[in-house]
């Protein structure tokens, strides 16, 4: 091959990768999910939850508090959150 034909298929392989990255974002800004990797599965709704936040009517805002004589598994969620 020489130098001309070796860029050609570089520029075709560059607008090819390209291509495939912007028509990837472009169906992904349609689909959104996201997969919860954690061990202890601690992003995951369960089906009831999802349910039920479904036959909310209004925003709901949670503050949850994180001190004092706490069990093991919380105290574990509290220093995860830098407190």
């Amino acid at each position: 091959m020489n130098q001309q034909s070796i860029k050609k298929q570089q520029l075709f392989s560059f607008l090819l990768v390209t291509a495939i990255v912007m028509v990837a974002n472009i169906l992904s800004s349609y689909v959104f999910t996201r997969i919860d990797l954690t061990e202890d599965k601690r992003f995951t709704l369960s089906s009831n939850t999802k349910e039920l936040m479904k036959q909310l009517d209004d925003v709901v805002f949670f503050k949850i508090y994180l001190e004092g004589d706490l069990p093991p598994d919380f105290k574990k969620i509290a220093q995860r959150s830098g407190r």
